[in-house]
């Protein structure tokens, strides 16, 4: 049995002195029976997929460009669900503008109510469509989104950019231009 836990321990001076500081008895039990995983050649900064996202299709013997990981097509497969096609993953998320950046956060602290999420759900669905894509609700704030347009699109994950300059992060077509939706979404 594999167990990653992402994000668990990472390079910073103040992480690695909490653990020194105060190793709790089952965490340096547990870690002894632990096995180190090479670590990725990228750096953990560099494009749109994150080491973890990267070690997970590597596991599964998925050999495709930085940004262009198949997650909605393979989470429609694993659950059974038509997966033929270009998928995407859209989660609803919020971006905090200010004069030098524009950071995402993730959904879970926008406090958004149910029908709020159907109103939303209703306008993304009418402009996707004029782009020729479809939207399919995986839960509220979570949807796949099916079409040609997204063949070829690289982009990063909402976890991958969360708490980051989204500019950094803007999805690009297979001709290596900004997306013509996402320019639509983001005016």
């Amino acid at each position: 049995m594999h167990l990653l836990v992402p994000h668990f321990v990472d390079d910073r001076p103040e992480t690695r002195d909490a653990l020194r500081a105060t190793p709790p008895a089952a965490l340096l039990r547990w870690l002894q029976h632990a096995r180190p995983v090479a670590r990725s050649a990228a750096p953990a900064a560099a494009g749109y997929a994150s080491g973890v996202e990267r070690y997970v299709a590597n596991a599964l013997s998925l050999d495709v460009a930085d940004g262009a990981l198949p997650w909605a097509a393979l989470q429609r497969h694993w659950q059974g669900l038509p997966a033929d096609g270009a998928w995407g993953e859209l989660r609803l998320v919020h971006w905090r503008v200010g004069r030098d950046d524009i950071v995402l956060h993730p959904q879970l602290a926008l406090g958004v109510t149910p029908d709020e999420h159907a109103a939303i759900e209703q306008s993304i669905a009418a402009l996707l469509r004029d782009d020729g894509l479809q939207l399919h609700t995986v839960q509220p704030g979570v949807w796949h989104v099916q079409g040609d347009p997204l063949r070829g699109l690289r982009t990063a994950s909402a976890v991958r950019a969360a708490g980051r300059d989204m500019r950094n992060f803007q999805p690009l077509a297979a001709d290596g231009r900004v997306a013509r939706t996402w320019q639509r979404v983001a005016a």
